[in-house]
Order: structure tokens, then sequence, then C-alpha cells
């Protein structure tokens, strides 16, 4: 039976799912920049994700906010 993830793992999870998702439908570029602007966020130039310091699901609430 796998180990329980961590809620803060699930969500750097889908933090990550939707930065991929939204470099398919706006392009690597574009898909970055609005996710470079969130505070606690750091992603590589590819949307790889450096580092998600402080509230995850806060962070995540912002991502989905600057793709819409």
């Amino acid at each position: 039976m796998p180990a329980p993830t961590k809620e803060s793992d699930y969500f750097k999870n889908l933090i990550a799912e939707i930065i991929k998702k939204h470099a398919v439908l706006y392009g690597p570029q574009i898909a970055v920049s609005k996710a470079s602007e969130i505070e606690g966020l750091e992603v590589t130039s590819e949307g790889e994700i450096k580092q998600v310091a402080g509230d995850t699901e806060y962070i995540l609430r912002q991502l989905i906010a600057k793709y819409m």
C-alpha cells in the first residue's frame, strides 16, 4: 500500500499539471510568465516547479486566477 501523500505535495503536483496544460494552450512562454508572477512560486523557463513557498492551496488559487 503506498504511503499517503502530503497535502502540500498534492497541491504542488496540481500546480505542475496546470502549468503544463496551459503551456500547451497558450505556449510555454506565456504560461511560465504568468506562473512566475505569483509570489511564492518559482518555475524554470521550461515550466518545471523549482519551489513553492507558503500556502500551496493559496498559490494554486492564484495560478488559476492568472490563467482565467
